[in-house]
C-alpha cells in the first residue's frame, strides 16, 4: 500500500471487527507481506491491524505513515477467539519511519519479531507486557520509547550497553536470560535512562 488512507469503525454492523485490516487465514502455513509508505489508517475505535492465524511481515517504511487508531496490532486477545496454530508477525521500520503511540494487544499465541531499522522511531505500549513471545531489534540510530514494561524473549541492541536511546518513562524492559542472544547482557540488571531497569528473568517469558 503507498499513499492512500484507509478508513475504517470496527464494531458490529460497522465493517472490520477487529481492525482497518484483517489478517486471517485457516493456519500459518502460507506467508504473507504488507508494505506500507505514505499510509493513514484511521479506526479510532479499534486496530490498524487484526491478525489471527498467521505469517504475515509488515514493512513501515518513512516517515509519512500515520496511524489513527487504538491499537498497532491486535491478535485474538479475547476468549472466543482463540488461535490453534498462532501468529508469527514480523514488522519493521525503515527509511526513517516512526510509530507513533502504538499499542499491542498480542495473545500467548503470537510471536513478534519487532525490528527498529536506523533513524527510525517505534513508540510503543503493551496491553498485556507478558503475553505473546517478543524479540527486539534496535539498530545504532534508532529510537525506543516505552508507554508500558515489555517482556522480550530476545534482545539485539547495535549499540550495545550504552541504552541513552530509549526512553523508558519509567517503566522496565526484561529479558530472559536463557536465551543466548542475551548472553551479551550477562544476565545483569541495567538502569536506563528515565528510571526503568533492563531487569534479567529466568526462564521462558510467557
Amino acid at each position: 500500500m503507498k499513499d492512500s488512507t484507509i478508513s475504517a469503525e470496527t464494531g458490529s454492523g460497522k465493517g472490520s471487527r477487529y481492525g482497518a485490516v484483517d489478517i486471517k487465514s485457516k493456519d500459518n502455513s502460507t506467508h504473507s507481506e504488507i508494505n506500507l509508505e505514505g499510509v493513514v489508517i484511521d479506526n479510532k475505535s479499534g486496530g490498524a491491524f487484526y491478525v489471527r492465524e498467521s505469517d504475515v511481515t509488515i514493512n513501515v517504511k518513512g516517515k509519512d505513515n500515520k496511524f489513527n487508531t487504538s491499537s498497532f496490532i491486535n491478535s485474538p486477545y479475547i476468549s472466543n477467539e482463540k488461535q490453534k496454530e498462532g501468529n508469527r508477525i514480523e514488522l519493521n521500520l525503515t527509511d526513517g519511519a516512526e510509530l507513533q503511540g502504538a499499542n499491542f494487544i498480542l495473545d500467548s499465541k503470537t510471536e513478534l519479531d519487532i525490528n527498529v531499522g536506523d533513524e527510525c522511531r517505534l513508540d510503543a505500549s503493551f496491553e498485556d507486557p507478558t503475553a505473546g513471545s517478543i524479540n527486539l531489534f534496535v539498530a545504532d540510530d534508532g529510537d525506543l520509547e516505552l508507554h508500558s514494561d515489555m517482556y522480550v524473549e530476545a534482545f539485539d541492541y547495535e549499540t550495545g550497553l550504552v541504552f541513552d536511546r530509549i526512553v523508558d518513562n519509567g517503566f522496565n524492559i526484561y529479558y530472559n536470560t536463557h536465551n543466548s542472544e542475551n548472553e551479551w547482557l550477562t544476565g545483569n540488571t541495567y538502569t536506563l535512562t528515565f528510571g526503568g531497569m533492563l531487569i534479567p528473568v529466568e526462564g521462558d517469558i510467557d
